[in-house]
């Protein structure tokens, strides 16, 4: 027999038939629960971004809360047994920004070790605290700042 190698799910709620309330969300996300709290706040004060769960891509992923800007996914939250994971999509160009950026060297590693796409990189970042939560802003205001390459050719009218 081979190898097998087993990578752990990002959110625990993984049952696509059902919604996780706020208080099954917390009780999963225990200490977690303020870096949660404190993300959705300051997307919702700072950007007046609303949340929406939603069923991500399959079972690893499971149910999130998704942020977005028009159609444009800014970030998701993935609630798990005591901590969150954070997704948030670079381009090319915001990747090459953020390498340049003085960022926690927990986001950095996941920066670099994140598989490169042609429309950037998926970054699955770990989060059990308020303070790695705060550690984020950077990385959001940059993903806020400006659109990625595909994003701007919508805008101005031109098919991606």
């Amino acid at each position: 027999m081979g190898n097998i190698t087993l990578r752990e799910p990002f959110g625990c709620f993984t049952d696509r038939s059902h919604e996780p309330d706020r208080a099954s969300i917390g009780r999963a996300l225990a200490d977690a629960r303020t870096a949660w709290d404190t993300l959705e706040t300051e997307l919702k004060e700072t950007y007046g971004l609303e949340g929406s769960f939603h069923f991500m891509y399959g079972e690893r992923y499971g149910w999130a809360l998704r942020f977005r800007r028009g159609d444009r996914l800014i970030l998701a939250m993935y609630p798990n047994r005591g901590k969150l994971t954070v997704q948030i999509i670079l381009s090319l160009a915001q990747v090459a920004e953020a390498r340049e950026m003085k960022l926690p060297p927990q986001v950095s590693r996941v920066l670099e070790s994140a598989r490169a796409y042609p429309e950037g990189r998926w970054l699955f970042i770990p989060v059990r605290s308020k303070t790695s939560a705060e550690g984020l802003r950077s990385l959001i205001a940059l993903k806020m700042s400006r659109p990625g390459k595909g994003e701007r050719g919508r805008r101005a009218g031109v098919e991606g």
